[in-house]
């Protein structure tokens, strides 16, 4: 009897690993961090271009990063703006991340900053998003210091417009400090939404 109980309790596991390894397999992350980054986004089989500017505040220890991308055009090296437009009505969403120093995130991270926000390039098959994640609180004190809902919206590349559309919005289960947490533990369901298995 017992065991068949550790054959169950491996065969569960076994099938979780499997199942995750499944979800991963067929999928690249791309971290953007301050400073030039190259991947291709269009599936042409060249490196496109994604800059990310960092601002920091002299006094609070606020850290702010906008992000921009960019299609690389045949052999001279051109560069054609993608825009990220937020919903139907084709208005431009500017996305950058806000980030503080101290509160809950020092004990997540060796830097101790708390990531308000963060974002993410996922590639599924030939398919590129973007995930922006977003902490929301009810009470403006959790928002450095507490756990809260995130909440993300993802955008997908679209060929014909040559820009990133509003695709879908997600709200993460559960409470978290920091944004890149969320990405480390929960990326298997974020994955798991966009392609709408969940």
């Amino acid at each position: 009897m017992k065991c068949l109980k550790w054959f169950k309790t491996v065969l569960a596991i076994f099938l979780i690993l499997l199942i995750n390894k499944s979800v991963f397999s067929e999928s690249s992350f791309v971290i953007l961090e301050n400073g030039i980054s190259y991947f291709d986004i269009n599936n042409d089989g060249v490196k496109d271009v994604a800059i990310v500017g960092e601002y920091t505040t002299t006094f609070g220890g606020n850290i702010f990063k906008a992000y921009s991308f960019y299609l690389k055009e045949g052999n001279r090296g051109l560069l054609s703006y993608v825009p990220i437009y937020s919903d139907k009505s084709w208005e431009t969403a500017v996305i950058y991340t806000y980030s503080k120093v101290g509160g809950c995130g020092s004990k997540f991270n060796k830097k101790e900053i708390t990531n308000i926000s963060g974002l993410r390039i996922i590639k599924i098959g030939n398919e590129t998003y973007l995930v922006y994640l977003n902490k929301k609180c009810r009470q403006p004190q959790n928002l450095i210091n507490g756990k809260c809902k995130f909440g993300a919206d993802i955008y997908k590349y679209d060929d014909e417009d040559r820009a990133f559309v509003k695709y879908k919005k997600m709200k993460i289960s559960h409470p978290h400090c920091d944004a890149e947490e969320v990405f480390k533990f929960k990326m298997s369901e974020i994955l798991s939404f966009i392609k709408g298995e969940w």
